[in-house]
């Protein structure tokens, strides 16, 4: 009855709120992301009759994958850049020098791995302590026997 009194830009938009979207362009944004869903690994059937939570956790799953990946590329670079850093001092053409060692064992990468890294460096400084030390003490009670058989004999 009082449909008569409204223009027809507010017909249009009589049934519709303000925070809603039209069943039809919600219909196409969805086929619009099932490519995208499909490369990520995703079935058909999934995509279309699974239950709807799964493309959140293959969107999380693919964000996952990236971060992965970009660590891995940036691990290869940070071994790239040390293994040229260490020839560069051989290369040099006015003083050429020895190649600096590179390193000896894969870069440690959780909190635990560092730790354990840590510790065999520091055992094993303490081994060359011990080392250094016993042959000293052998030297010094070589140079003792020495001493006393010059004095003895």
């Amino acid at each position: 009855m009082g449909s008569e009194l409204l223009t027809e830009e507010e017909q249009t938009n009589e049934g519709d709120s303000d925070n809603s979207e039209s069943p039809f362009v919600v219909a196409q944004y969805i086929e619009d992301c099932f490519p995208y869903y499909l490369s990520l690994g995703m079935s058909y059937d999934e995509y279309w009759y699974g239950d709807p939570t799964m493309v959140v956790a293959y969107r999380k799953a693919e964000d996952m994958r990236t971060h992965r990946r970009n660590w891995e590329m940036w691990m290869n670079g940070r071994y790239t850049y040390d293994a040229i850093a260490s020839m560069i001092p051989s290369l040099q053409l006015l003083k050429p020098r020895e190649p600096l060692p590179y390193t000896a064992e894969p870069y440690p990468l959780t909190k635990q791995e560092y730790e354990e890294r840590m510790e065999r460096e520091e055992k094993k400084k303490q081994e060359e302590i011990m080392a250094k030390m016993m042959a000293f003490a052998k030297s010094r009670s070589s140079k003792k026997v020495k001493e006393e058989e010059k004095q003895n004999g």
